[in-house]
């Protein structure tokens, strides 16, 4: 069975967002159209209306011509359920990248920090460039810090985001 949306609507590919809505409206506006069919088509409609979604079903759609693949459901429902799966896997691989980098930042602030420090302690000189790198040395102690505390926060949101895709929210 194929889940064509733009079939199911009669409309082209290349259709407007206002030609899917209309499409949408003259199709439900049938007095012949089924419960399911409805259904169907509203779920079409939330799909083709949303850019992001858009492409990820005309993704799946290129691909399930091309290649004989798609998504794992087989029914409106489920595919609109795989585009969101797709959607939040994105959002955790984007939360990832600035996870690691933060991450990147901390590490060297504090590295910085800690030779800064040794530097100062070590040269044990009474000058500017002795009192510049105890300041130095203590902002980027307090920037680390300050950035390890961030990553946290960050890795608990990741956390909360990659447990609810693994229940199915």
């Amino acid at each position: 069975m194929s889940h064509n949306f733009y079939e199911l609507l009669g409309i082209s590919k290349q259709a407007s967002e206002a030609e899917i809505q209309t499409a949408f409206k003259l199709l439900s506006a049938k007095e012949s159209v089924n419960v399911k069919d409805l259904e169907n088509a509203t779920i079409a409609l939330e799909i083709l209306v949303d850019p992001s979604k858009r492409s990820i079903y005309d993704t799946w759609l290129e691909n399930s011509v091309a290649h004989g693949i798609g998504f794992l459901n087989t029914n409106y429902k489920g595919i609109a359920d795989d585009i969101e799966s797709s959607i939040r896997i994105e959002q955790l691989k984007r939360q990832q990248r600035v996870l690691k980098k933060q991450v990147l930042v901390s590490y060297a602030a504090l590295f910085i920090g800690l030779v800064l420090t040794v530097i100062t302690i070590i040269s044990n000189i009474q000058s500017l460039v002795s009192a510049a790198c105890w300041i130095a040395s203590f902002m980027l102690l307090i920037v680390g810090v300050v950035k390890l505390k961030r990553v946290k926060n960050y890795r608990a949101e990741f956390n909360v985001m990659l447990n609810s895709l693994r229940i199915g929210e």
